[in-house]
């Protein structure tokens, strides 16, 4: 029973919602059945629920003590339960949506010959959707059908009257354009992680319509739009630079979902040209990126800070020589990531602090008492192990790691594309170390391995090991 959909849904609800639902059950408007109220209240009487606490032997003797276990009987109160479960939620979320119902009240105070009811409806409907202080897709859809109602009013009033026409046509169009660039972005997200591409229906007339008035004064259609245009054509960065500057001047106009895609989209956009860029704009601007994140908690999701998002913004800070920064940023961030990756992440961020500072002893130290769970937190750290070792020139543990890790990456179930990558790191880092002395043409020729070899994540390091060299 633990494991029936009963459960799972039962458990999605937070305190407050459970408290309504079993206010919910006691109304003989949504249920009937006594036994059904029993089985929720025997649910929630269970200090822990487990395959023990709610048995569904156990659970058929408290409902019905007299009687034979009948698993049929109980399968069906449970479904009944699993009905009332839905339509509380479907009761619980259309409660939130206030511009859903007072467009649900002009429809019905409309369809019952109420026209004047259904006017004021209508104003105290737009009123409260005007104060809404999110100007996106939703916002506009709304509109849309808010509109959509006062139109079919007027035309039951009067056919020789001005109509809202226009309106409804610019709130359609805006919420449509709206979210077709927004899925337009979400596609290529897809295509560069999924290899797929997808076909989106009238994304040329609207790439053609965006400057056009009204759609030029609408900030999430523009935000989307140059979101779109950054990550289509990266080199151009006239695009990423308009998409930074409207973000943080709209960004109170977006709900907090929205606002952390776009986030995303925009240091995607930055991690992009880091990896394919030799300029270090990028790194400053995806910094300053997720440092704005943090300060107005886009990046956390639900209080929680990812733990990769953790980890590349100790990495950016850290290219910067933000060390201060980062020293601070460390602990005051740590108590965001998940419980489970909190204190390896945190430990891995502080051994890349001690080594970014050249406090190779103490990073080393944190490094070699600890096999992180994360596979690519392992092979981050196994990285910069190898790199301790180059530049404290010890040759034998750097033979004997560099024979251990490539053992490690042909037992390990890593993509290719990762497998790739660190293999390229140990035959370049191989290369530096038998590099002959004063040999120019060696060394032109390793300087051009390392700029054109993909994928290679350590080029900026092995570029300044040559220079050393």
């Amino acid at each position: 029973m633990i494991k029936s959909k009963l459960i799972r849904i039962y458990t999605c609800l937070d305190s407050i919602e459970l408290e309504a639902f079993h206010k919910w059950l006691k109304s003989p408007l949504h249920n009937h059945d006594p036994k059904l109220t029993a089985l929720f209240s025997f649910i929630n009487s269970r200090r822990i629920l487990s395959k023990v606490s709610i048995n569904k032997k156990r659970v058929f003797k408290h409902l019905f003590p007299n009687e034979k276990y009948n698993d049929l009987k109980l399968r069906r109160l449970m479904s009944k339960g699993i009905k009332n479960l839905e339509d509380f939620v479907h009761f619980w979320m259309s409660k939130k949506n206030t511009i859903e119902r007072q467009k649900n009240i002009t429809s019905f105070l409309s369809t019952r010959n109420r026209p004047h009811l259904a006017q004021q409806q209508w104003f105290k409907g737009q009123k409260e959707l005007h104060q809404s202080p999110h100007k996106t897709h939703e916002y506009y859809y709304h509109a849309y059908q808010i509109e959509q109602e006062h139109f079919k009013q007027t035309a039951l009033q009067s056919r020789m009257r001005a109509t809202n026409l226009q309106a409804i046509l610019d709130n359609f169009s805006i919420a449509f354009m709206t979210e077709n660039l927004r899925y337009a972005c979400v596609a290529i997200s897809h295509k560069n992680l999924y290899k797929t591409t997808y076909n989106i229906p009238f994304l040329e007339a609207i790439l053609h319509l965006v400057n056009q008035m009204p759609y030029a004064t609408i900030p999430a259609i523009q935000l989307y739009h140059q979101a779109y245009m950054a990550l289509t054509i990266p080199d151009n960065s006239d695009y990423f630079e308009c998409l930074k500057n409207n973000l943080l001047k709209y960004e109170s106009l977006l709900p907090l979902k929205e606002k952390r895609d776009i986030y995303t989209l925009a240091i995607n956009y930055c991690i992009r040209r880091i990896n394919s860029d030799e300029s270090q704009k990028f790194i400053r601007e995806v910094f300053e990126l997720y440092k704005h994140g943090l300060q107005n908690k886009t990046l956390l999701d639900n209080n929680v800070l990812s733990r990769f998002t953790y980890k590349n913004i100790a990495s950016a800070g850290l290219r910067l020589q933000e060390y201060d920064w980062i020293a601070s940023y460390i602990p005051q961030y740590a108590k965001y990531v998940e419980v489970d990756y909190r204190e390896s992440y945190k430990h891995y961020n502080t051994s890349k602090l001690y080594f970014a500072k050249g406090d190779y002893e103490k990073a080393m130290q944190r490094l070699i008492q600890v096999e992180y769970d994360d596979l690519f937190l392992n092979l981050d750290a196994k990285t910069m192990l190898m790199k301790i070792y180059y530049e404290t020139q010890s040759h034998d543990a750097l033979d004997s790691f560099f024979h251990s890790f490539t053992i490690y990456l042909q037992r390990k179930e890593i993509m290719g594309y990762h497998r790739e990558n660190y293999l390229n790191i140990i035959r370049l880092t191989k290369k530096l170390l038998e590099l002959p002395p004063r040999d120019s043409k060696a060394r032109q020729q390793l300087q051009n391995s390392i700029d054109t070899l993909q994928p290679l994540t350590e080029r900026a390091w092995l570029l300044e090991q040559l220079r050393r060299i």
